[in-house]
């Protein structure tokens, strides 16, 4: 069964419940430990106010920077590798944020840990458009979604908690462990999904090579733009979410 496989239950099959919807939840609690340990551990390296929210800033940076060549990767590599390396490198971003000696230290492991959640996204929902139904691509990304939203919903509690009783730089290790623990079913449910590596056995015989959609000609077509500029405006209003977590740098 691929990745996306929807017989034998539909979009809340069971291997999309342990390859989608687990993982969803269970890096979006991870993150969510983190919240609100990141800005007492930045200001702890003695820096000002306006220095400290660059530990945030950079994070969303290494994901916008990571989008397209992670696009390209999966194409040319398989999505199996880029779903299961993002995590793992979430995983190891945190565990050396823990060692970290100076604040550029954790701006670089918080550069790598966008980079990491951004293959996950990106590698997750392109397994999905490969080999989802079509009545059921759209519940599998909103479920997806939804799982991600529960997990951020009371996680900063436990994070708070975590950085309070024990250490501030416990979310981090709790964060590792929880990526790593996500990602484990994959490594044996999920096929490759890519049509010229996927094998013929998965359903899908190999296509031709992908240049012939066009490349990048492809996405500077009109209908493509439009909801280009759309995507754009709709994470403009998002901006709110990412400045209630530099607020916390304020009362750090």
């Amino acid at each position: 069964m691929s990745a996306g496989d929807t017989s034998g239950g539909g979009a809340y099959s069971r291997q999309n419940v342990l390859s989608i919807y687990l993982p969803a939840v269970t890096l979006a609690i991870g993150t969510g430990v983190l919240i609100p340990a990141i800005p007492i551990y930045a200001r702890s390296f003695n820096i000002p106010f306006e220095v400290a929210s660059l530990v945030i800033i950079v994070q969303q940076l290494g994901s916008m920077c990571a989008s397209l060549p992670t696009g390209l990767l999966a194409d040319r590599f398989g999505r199996r590798r880029i779903v299961l390396a993002g995590p793992i490198l979430l995983a190891i971003s945190s565990f050396l944020a823990v060692t970290a000696q100076s604040f550029p230290e954790l701006v670089a492991y918080r550069f790598i840990a966008g980079i990491g959640s951004q293959m996950w996204q990106i590698g997750r929902l392109t397994m999905i458009a490969d080999t989802g139904g079509d009545h059921e691509r759209g519940k599998q990304i909103t479920t997806m979604h939804s799982m991600e939203s529960t997990g951020r919903l009371l996680s900063p509690v436990i994070g708070g908690f975590l950085a309070a009783l024990w250490d501030v730089r416990a979310p981090f290790v709790v964060h590792a462990v929880l990526c790593l623990a996500a990602i484990a079913p994959s490594f044996k449910l999920v096929k490759e999904t890519a049509p010229h590596l996927a094998p013929v056995a998965a359903g899908r015989q190999p296509q031709a090579d992908a240049a012939g959609d066009g490349g990048f000609r492809a996405l500077l077509t009109y209908p493509v733009m439009v909801l280009f500029a759309a995507q754009f405006c709709a994470f403009l209003t998002r901006g709110p979410m990412y400045a209630g977590q530099i607020n916390l740098f304020a009362s750090g």
